[in-house]
């Protein structure tokens, strides 16, 4: 037992970090390092869709989206709650976050897209001892869409 929970405060602060890099791939468009934290496996749950995707698939999916917007806020609204299986091989966490985005629309008008998410992320450590996500469920509040002057 004492093996498990020596590991789990170093578990937290590795999936903590993993989870502050994901604000930073967001600002910073970095579409291959947000990727790569995803399992092989990753299986998205998102508005009433379950989607499994190849790496490629993703980041592709990810260049896309962050070249499409510009982030104003990607910002936890409350700390993230962190669970772990009995044998500390499956964590997820629970996370609230604000995201605030502004994008163009099709006729080229500037438009701010402010959205509250919710989602539950679930890592799994693989045989290296690196932590990835497996899975994905996320919801959110209907967005709040303002143009821009």
């Amino acid at each position: 037992m004492s093996d498990r929970s020596d590991n789990r405060e170093g578990d937290i602060e590795t999936i903590t970090k993993m989870h502050n890099e994901q604000r930073t791939y967001h600002f910073e468009k970095m579409a291959e390092e947000f990727a790569n934290q995803l399992s092989d496996e990753f299986i998205s749950l998102n508005r009433g869709i379950v989607s499994q995707q190849t790496y490629e698939e993703h980041k592709s999916r990810y260049i896309q989206y962050f070249n499409s917007v510009e982030f104003q806020v990607w910002d936890d609204t409350e700390v993230p709650i962190f669970r772990f299986s009995n044998d500390n091989s499956l964590a997820y966490t629970i996370v609230q976050k604000d995201v605030v985005v502004n994008y163009q629309d099709e006729e080229g008008k500037l438009l701010r897209d402010s959205v509250h998410f919710a989602w539950l992320a679930v890592y799994r450590k693989i045989e290296t001892g690196e932590w990835k996500i497996e899975s994905v469920a996320s919801t959110n509040a209907e967005p709040v869409i303002t143009v821009q002057e």
